[in-house]
């Protein structure tokens, strides 16, 4: 994954952009792969102005506890792997 972002995949407004669903659970895959207390559900599919389409998202489980939620878009032109810094402390 590449260099972190504050709010990126936090909020509908800035989702995270892959380009297909199987990309989605990929880069969902790497979240999971930097603590192996960490697992993923998907919530729901949503629409959002923002990307003028329909976002899915997932509540990012730690240890059995709600951690975040996180908005995934997959259906942008290019895939975009970064990740918030929220997450930057699972991989310590």
């Amino acid at each position: 994954m590449e260099s972190k972002n504050q709010t990126y995949g936090l909020t509908a407004e800035h989702p995270v952009m892959v380009t297909d669903v199987a990309t989605s659970y990929s880069y969902l895959d790497g979240l999971v792969a930097l603590d192996s207390n960490v697992n993923y559900r998907r919530i729901k599919s949503m629409f959002s102005s923002s990307v003028n389409g329909v976002l899915d998202k997932y509540e990012i489980v730690l240890k059995d506890e709600h951690y975040s939620f996180l908005f995934i878009y997959p259906y942008a032109m290019e895939n975009d792997f970064t990740i918030a810094e929220t997450f930057e402390a699972l991989s310590n």
